[in-house]
């Protein structure tokens, strides 16, 4: 919780202080294995907002034990700049889990961090497909990111910066709600590249 306090406040370094802290102290707690990947995995997105982004490619093993693993590495790899990797790891998720625009058994955690892979790598293809899956629960948010932000971007790639702009005023009001500084910065400089 430590951890999400100081995410949502924006103290990015000190939400990875305490992640790693976690990691580090494992073995004494009595939770070595879970602790470690748990430090891993806690600090993944704040190290990825500071642009840390080798410090999170460093570590694939811990994002082997989740269902959302492979989903979430895409990201790392696209927020990385590895965007042909990204885009295929992520192509690949999506056919091996049979992801459409229909529902399906996908966990939203895996659907955000497919369509954060999308719009950051500008594959508007995945990222149409994605944003009729996630139609309809634009006020969801999962991973530190909003649903309306990332179908505001996924609108922009496909054209419709009239939708984009409505997306991302949902995306404000659910991050100014949530209380994520971080992400209402990120929807507000989308914002504005719309307006501009």
């Amino acid at each position: 919780a430590a951890v999400k306090r100081a995410s949502l406040a924006g103290e990015l370094e000190r939400a990875v202080d305490i992640a790693q802290s976690l990691g580090a102290a494992a073995g004494t707690l009595g939770i070595d294995v879970f602790g470690r990947l748990a430090g891993v995995w806690f600090s993944a997105g704040p190290l990825l907002r500071l642009g840390r982004f080798e410090e999170v490619l460093a570590q694939p093993q811990a994002f082997d034990f989740v269902p959302w693993a492979k989903a979430a590495w895409a990201f790392a790899q696209a927020s990385a700049g590895r965007l042909e990797e990204a885009k295929g790891l992520a192509r690949r998720v999506m056919a091996e889990r049979n992801v459409g625009p229909e529902e399906d058994w996908t966990g939203g955690d895996t659907l955000i961090f497919l369509m954060q892979t999308a719009v950051t790598c500008g594959d508007a293809e995945m990222a149409e497909v994605l944003s009729r899956r996630l139609a309809g629960v634009e006020e969801w948010y999962c991973r530190g990111a909003t649903v309306a932000r990332l179908l505001g971007q996924a609108a922009l790639l496909l054209g419709d910066p009239k939708g984009a702009r409505a997306h991302f005023a949902t995306a404000l009001e659910v991050a100014q709600r949530v209380g994520d500084r971080p992400e209402t910065a990120a929807v507000r400089f989308h914002l504005a590249r719309v307006l501009f």
